[in-house]
């Protein structure tokens, strides 16, 4: 048969847990290039003799150009292939938990141990959204720390920028100091959302970062003020064929320069961006807004930078799905004491109260229900389990059971909340559609009694909710806190 790249790796598990050397060997690791084809590595057991002449030649049969030979042991060949199998074994992680754990063998499907198992693969981009390293943002949420609140969606045009504005202008107005920052480089919005017309922004920053490898000192932060309310913005920059340039340069895959250098250039760069940010203002909230959509600067700003992750769209498969996407990510690169969460219906029927409105509204919720069980608190349950929620941080939404899919069949935590708990993370705060703002051309046109309209206000009151820092006794253990997973 002819495999596809979803095909040929459950029929390579097959392959190896059918042969019968399998049973000597101890540990093997599956490495994915970036043009997805398969190696593979085999750590036999203590004293074991096995032969991969017949299990190579199954494979290179069966998967075709797919497979790339020889299959590497860390206890027989070359002394440099050895040298090599040792190495691939030790740095590979765990099995990702959304690959299969079934293999494909001409009598039915075969379990595999996947504690048995590991994987190294090699991508083109996309590594924050595939890492199971635990997120790291700049600064940990302490008193007098801002918190970093990133507004993000699955989906263009559901009103994440316009739901951030107005959330913007809602802290202000409370006497909060705060800080927008147009992270949304492909599709930039909020100068024009602000009437601002930039002669430089966030793109201007990194390059000059990236080129230099030191950030310049200029503030990048324009003050705007709306309804009385004054804030802070840092535009994308002015956009043209020069902005598309600056675009074509960033490289968010390799490894900054220096010594011990982890992220890539962007990311470095944003980092430096957030620290000039926070030394020359002293927010108390900076608020992304982010790329729509699987990006790389969309999983840089929802994934690794934030405290608080805002996902907004409106209810419908196409969000399902995209939710589905977020949650299932952010269980894997958030230990439980910090998935700081809240859910944002956007354009729900007027009035909200409406039968229709509310029919909608508990289908959207029931469904984003379903999802925190399968993705949040079944694995909550098996790193409480654990009992080691620093190490076991990679294996958040993996528990030992899935079906295949990567979907948890563990039982969730016995503390689940119920469906309809207004204060759980999975409720969503709930936006209607309104004719003001969709027509708006700036928030500046909007009128102050609708950017201070409850639901825009209950939102606020949940962001804030959940980017309290945590109290010092806390610090380090799980909490049940206002919309905390």
């Amino acid at each position: 048969m002819t495999h596809t790249f979803d095909s040929v790796l459950p029929a390579l598990l097959g392959i190896v847990e059918s042969d019968t050397s399998c049973a000597s060997i101890e540990r093997c690791c599956l490495i994915r290039d970036v043009r997805g084809r398969l190696r593979l590595v085999v750590k036999p057991a203590d004293g074991a003799l096995v032969s991969l002449e017949k299990l190579e030649s199954g494979l290179c049969t069966e998967l075709g150009a797919w497979f790339a030979g020889p299959v590497l042991s860390t206890a027989s060949g070359p002394p440099e292939q050895m040298r090599l199998a040792k190495n691939l074994m030790q740095k590979a992680p765990p099995w990702p938990s959304h690959w299969p754990t079934e293999g494909q063998t001409p009598t039915g499907p075969r379990s595999i141990d996947s504690a048995r198992w590991c994987a190294l693969q090699r991508s083109l981009s996309k590594e924050s959204w595939l890492t199971t390293e635990p997120a790291s943002p700049p600064w940990p949420l302490v008193e007098r720390a801002p918190a970093i609140v990133a507004f993000s969606s699955f989906k263009g045009g559901v009103g994440r920028s316009t739901a951030l504005a107005v959330v913007a202008w809602q802290l202000a107005r409370e006497g909060k100091k705060v800080v927008c920052i147009d992270l949304d480089l492909e599709a930039p919005g909020l100068g024009p959302l602000f009437s601002l017309k930039p002669e430089g922004g966030v793109l201007d920053f990194l390059l000059t970062t990236l080129a230099t490898e030191k950030a310049p000192d200029e503030d990048p932060a324009l003050s705007v003020s709306v309804r009385g309310a004054s804030l802070l913005v840092v535009p994308s920059g002015p956009v043209g064929l020069g902005y598309v340039e600056k675009l074509a340069r960033l490289d968010f895959l390799s490894h900054g320069s220096g010594e011990g250098a982890t992220h890539s250039p962007v990311e470095s760069a944003l980092r430096k961006l957030l620290v000039l940010v926070r030394h020359l203002h002293a927010p108390d909230f900076i608020l992304l807004d982010c790329r729509a959509g699987v990006s790389d600067i969309g999983g840089l700003t929802m994934n690794d930078l934030p405290h608080v992750d805002v996902l907004v769209g409106r209810a419908g498969a196409q969000w399902d799905a995209g939710l589905e996407l977020s949650l299932q990510v952010l269980a894997t690169r958030r230990r439980a004491r910090d998935r700081r969460m809240v859910i944002v219906q956007n354009f729900a029927p007027l009035p909200l109260s409406s039968e229709e409105s509310r029919g909608i509204q508990k289908r959207h919720r029931h469904t984003a229900y379903e999802m925190f069980i399968r993705w949040i608190w079944a694995g909550e349950a098996a790193e409480e389990d654990a009992g080691n929620a620093g190490d076991e941080a990679a294996k958040v939404a993996s528990p030992s059971e899935t079906d295949g899919s990567g979907k948890t069949e563990a039982s969730p935590r016995p503390d689940v909340p119920d469906e309809d708990d207004t204060i759980s993370a999975h409720f969503p705060a709930v936006l209607g559609r309104y004719d003001e703002l969709a027509s708006a051309q700036a928030i500046l046109d909007v009128s102050e009694a609708v950017l201070a309209n409850d639901a825009y206000t209950s939102l606020r009151s949940r962001i804030e909710a959940v980017a309290a820092p945590e109290p010092p006794e806390s610090a380090g253990s799980s909490t049940t806190g206002a919309s905390r997973a």
